[in-house]
């Protein structure tokens, strides 16, 4: 990390944003058969995956969820917008509904997307989710809120360098979704390892896939307070944009995406992943509220 963690989480959503858009954007400009340009934006690792023994995407999510079933994108905005000053979960999610809509699909779309299930599926939801509105402006208002607040949080991270690393205790601290995301997308390309319950994998097949089963775990965690996970959600149609592991179907969860393309097993190391990390939050927070007595 040479320049500051903030900013290394920052670029690396950035990234995923503009690539997501060109599931189903630039893929479509890109020629008769735009599901090659999906190929080549997501050639990256891009992984995600869980399902039946987790705990977010694949229960019920608790009542108050930030996305709920038939939203649009205005639907969201009423709903948090104004939280968003307060709740950066609120912010987390206006930020990813404002990155989806950021352009508009080009005309003409549904006769020139072919080969890719995923371009159509994606396209497909953005209209009915974006009902044409195009949120460049918003999304990177969003975006800046993001970042002032991440700092403020943790002014010491804008002098992280290479000598630094990946905090990722910070999960285990509090719940914050902003947070975990960052350390999420970290996970997700393999930035550092990370030895939190690693003695589920140690000396097995599923070892060198460590950072995969943790950052699905923090996604999880996500899915079940956001509620951006059900079947046609934002993060369900996000996911199978940028996922090339994934079986995208319509009107799928998740979930579903997840145990298709994850073992019984690797679902349960997931799901003693995701407890874990419940679990020792309590330990810490029952810690901290022991010492204010």
């Amino acid at each position: 990390m040479t320049a500051s963690l903030v900013a290394t989480g920052v670029l690396f959503r950035n990234l995923s944003a503009e690539g997501a858009e060109g599931s189903g954007i630039s893929a479509v400009a890109a020629g008769p058969d735009p599901g090659e340009a999906v190929q080549r934006t997501f050639s990256g690792p891009r992984r995600t995956g869980a399902g039946p023994g987790t705990r977010g995407a694949s229960v019920p999510v608790a009542a108050g969820a930030y996305v709920l079933p038939g939203d649009t994108y205005e639907t969201v905005v009423a709903r948090l917008a104004p939280r968003a000053a307060t709740d950066s979960s609120a912010l987390l999610v206006l930020y990813d509904a404002a990155a989806a809509c950021a352009q508009a699909p080009l005309p003409g779309w549904r006769g020139r997307v072919s080969s890719d299930p995923r371009a159509r599926i994606f396209l497909d939801w953005k209209e009915r989710f974006c009902q044409g509105r195009v949120t460049t402006v918003e999304r990177g208002v969003y975006e800046a809120s993001r970042l002032a607040g991440m700092i403020a949080r943790h002014p010491d991270w804008s002098t992280f360098d290479e000598d630094h690393a990946v905090p990722y205790e910070i999960v285990l601290d509090s719940p914050n979704l902003e947070d975990a995301d960052l350390i999420s997308g970290l996970l997700e390309a393999d930035a550092e390892p990370w030895p939190f319950a690693m003695d589920l994998v140690e000396g097995t097949a599923y070892e060198k896939k460590a950072h995969v089963y943790q950052h699905i775990a923090l996604e999880d965690l996500r899915c079940g307070e956001t509620g951006e996970c059900g079947p046609d959600g934002p993060r369900t149609a996000w996911l199978c944009a940028i996922n090339l592991n994934a079986v995208c179907k319509a009107g799928q969860s998740v979930a579903d995406m997840w145990r298709d393309e994850f073992s019984p097993d690797e679902l349960n190391i997931i799901g003693e992943i995701e407890q874990r990390i419940v679990d020792e939050r309590l330990r810490r927070q029952a810690g901290l509220a022991g010492h204010d007595r």
